[in-house]
C-alpha cells in the first residue's frame, strides 16, 4: 500500500482525523464566504449562497440563516434517507453554521477592495473548504441533502441539481444586486468548482 492510500485510510477511518480534515474545510470555506464573497456583495452556492443573499437584505446573522433554511431541507432527508447519513450531515452542518456565524464579521479584518480579486480569492478558497469537506466522505448538508432525494426519487443526477440550484441563485442575484455582481459571482462559482475538483481528487 503507497503513502497515499495509507493517509486516504487513517482520514476515512479514524474519526479524530477525519473531523480535523472536517473542521478545517469548513474554516476555510467560512473565510472565503465572509472574507471575501460577502464583503463584495456576491453570492455563493447553494443553501450558503441563498442565506447570504438573505444576509443582505435583511442583515441577519449568515450562519443562523444557513441553519434555518436548512432545517426544513434536514427534515425531508430524515423522511427520505438513510438515518446516520443524515445524522452525521446535521452534525456538520450545524458546525458549519456556528463557524459561519462566528466569522461572520472577519472581512473587516481583510482589507481587499478590488471584486474582481475578492471573487477569485473567494471562490478559491470556498473551492478548498469544501473540496477538504468531500475528501473526508463528507458534505456540509444543504443541497447535498436535496440532491440526494433527486437521486432516489427521481434519478437526477446530484450535479444536475447543484448546477440548478447555483442558476437560480445567480438569477436572483442578477435581479436583486445587478448583472455586475452576478457574473463577478459566475467568476467565484468557476473558481470554487475548479477548485473543489483539484482538492477532491488530488489531496491525501
Amino acid at each position: 500500500m503507497d503513502i497515499m492510500s495509507k493517509v486516504n485510510n487513517v482520514v476515512e477511518e479514524n474519526i479524530f482525523v477525519r473531523y480535523i480534515v472536517i473542521l478545517s474545510g469548513m474554516i476555510i470555506s467560512s473565510i472565503g464566504i465572509n472574507g471575501f464573497i460577502r464583503p463584495a456583495h456576491l453570492l455563493s452556492g447553494g443553501v450558503t449562497g441563498l442565506a447570504t443573499m438573505l444576509n443582505y437584505i435583511t442583515n441577519i446573522n449568515v450562519g443562523l440563516l444557513t441553519f434555518l433554511i436548512n432545517i426544513p431541507i434536514f427534515i425531508l432527508g430524515f423522511m427520505y434517507l438513510e438515518r446516520d447519513f443524515c445524522i452525521t450531515s446535521l452534525i456538520n452542518m450545524v458546525l458549519f453554521s456556528v463557524i459561519l456565524g462566528i466569522t461572520q464579521d472577519i472581512g473587516s479584518y481583510i482589507q481587499v477592495d478590488d471584486i474582481l480579486l475578492q471573487s477569485a480569492f473567494g471562490g478559491v478558497l470556498c473551492g478548498i473548504g469544501v473540496g477538504l469537506t468531500f475528501r473526508a466522505k463528507s458534505s456540509q448538508g444543504g443541497t447535498d441533502i436535496i440532491g440526494a432525494i433527486l437521486k432516489i426519487k427521481r434519478n437526477v443526477e446530484v450535479k444536475n441539481t447543484a448546477l440548478a440550484t447555483n442558476i437560480a441563485i445567480v438569477l436572483c442575484g442578477s435581479f436583486l444586486f445587478g448583472i455586475n455582481l452576478a457574473l463577478y459571482t459566475l467568476i467565484s462559482m468557476f473558481l470554487n468548482a475548479q477548485t473543489m475538483a483539484v482538492v477532491k481528487d488530488a489531496f491525501f
